[in-house]
């Protein structure tokens, strides 16, 4: 799972919404279905220059920020996985 990237034209919506994420995950989050949540909202770096012409859709700088928080989470969950199998 992941926040709501920042969007030019309705931010205060994806913030308000990346701000209640946190608890979310907790409340649902359990050993046996992980919930992993990366973080692609302003506080981390993201801004409104990494977004295409549309104001919505993520350029290429965008493109490589959300994969530098969601590409290790996907590494922590297959080997989450993995382990399960191994036990």
């Amino acid at each position: 799972m992941a926040t709501i990237i920042p969007m030019r034209w309705d931010d205060a919506t994806a913030a308000a919404v990346n701000k209640q994420l946190p608890a979310w995950v907790q409340q649902h989050n359990t050993t046996q279905s992980p919930i992993y949540l990366a973080d692609i909202s302003k506080t981390t770096g993201f801004t409104t220059n990494m977004l295409q012409g549309d104001g919505i859709h993520p350029t290429t700088q965008g493109d490589q920020v959300i994969a530098s928080r969601v590409a290790p989470l996907i590494i922590n969950a297959v080997e989450f996985v993995l382990a399960r199998r191994l036990n």
